[in-house]
């Protein structure tokens, strides 16, 4: 299934340059994914909210490198909100892993 980001989030900064995969449950390796939620309400709004997601980790062993972002897709913002590593987020992140986090 193809992903959906935003055009602001394609031409943002943070990604010049960079490979992006645009499917779920394709390994990629050394490429950068990109998916926007579009939510029926401005996100300034939100006061708190639940995040939760699952990924299966490639048999590459390059999965050290494998984070999460969460921006906010505003024109002029090419900074992220927030950001981890799935390593620290699960504890744990080797090839062919399974995990998933929630907050």
């Amino acid at each position: 299934e193809a992903s959906s980001p935003s055009a602001l989030f394609l031409a943002s900064s943070y990604l010049a340059g960079r490979p992006l995969n645009l499917f779920f449950d394709k390994f990629a390796l050394n490429q950068y994914f990109g998916h926007t939620l579009r939510l029926p309400f401005n996100c300034r709004d939100i006061l708190r909210i639940k995040f939760k997601f699952c990924a299966n980790a490639s048999r590459n062993a390059l999965t050290y490198t494998d984070h999460v972002v969460i921006w906010d897709p505003q024109p002029g913002s090419d900074q992220p909100l927030w950001g981890a590593w799935l390593s620290t987020l699960l504890g744990t992140w080797n090839p062919g892993d399974h995990g998933c986090y929630e907050r």
